[in-house]
């Protein structure tokens, strides 16, 4: 029992580490949040964490070793995820400037659904290839196969 405490603390301490360090999502939803609100911006968060936990449960099933050893298939979720980042700055370019001054900006009238505000962080985390990666590298090291669940 207490060689699972002593996992659980390493894998808890590693992912702390990784939540605290900021990378394109927390940009995505700073920007969800400055441009829609925090309703949009807590609705891309949570795609965001759905996206994480279904690229921890594939991991965990072992279909993360079979796509990291798949060239082609790591290859076309690098090449999609790709696409889709280009195409949501292309987006962003062409939504044009917005006025950040509180004072002289007008309310947001284009409110973003809440589908397409989960569905932004979940495509754009799900289409991303490092997690795959980062999760199977962290499993294979703390994680046992003695360990209950796995």
């Amino acid at each position: 029992m207490h060689a699972y405490l002593l996992e659980l603390a390493s894998l808890m301490a590693v992912f702390s580490f990784a939540i605290v360090a900021p990378g394109a999502d927390t940009a995505m939803v700073m920007r969800q949040a400055m441009v829609h609100g925090r309703r949009a911006a807590i609705l891309t968060s949570i795609g965001i964490g759905t996206s994480l936990m279904f690229h921890v449960t594939y991991t965990i099933l072992g279909l993360g070793l079979i796509i990291s050893q798949s060239l082609l298939l790591f290859g076309i979720i690098k090449w999609v995820g790709a696409a889709y980042l280009i195409y949501m700055g292309v987006m962003a370019l062409r939504a044009g400037r917005t006025d950040l001054d509180p004072a002289t900006s007008e309310p947001d009238t284009l409110r973003q659904s809440a589908f397409r505000a989960f569905g932004l962080g979940f495509l754009a985390n799900a289409l991303n290839p490092k997690p795959v990666l980062f999760f199977l590298s962290i499993f294979s090291v703390l994680v046992s196969a003695s360990t209950p669940g796995v």
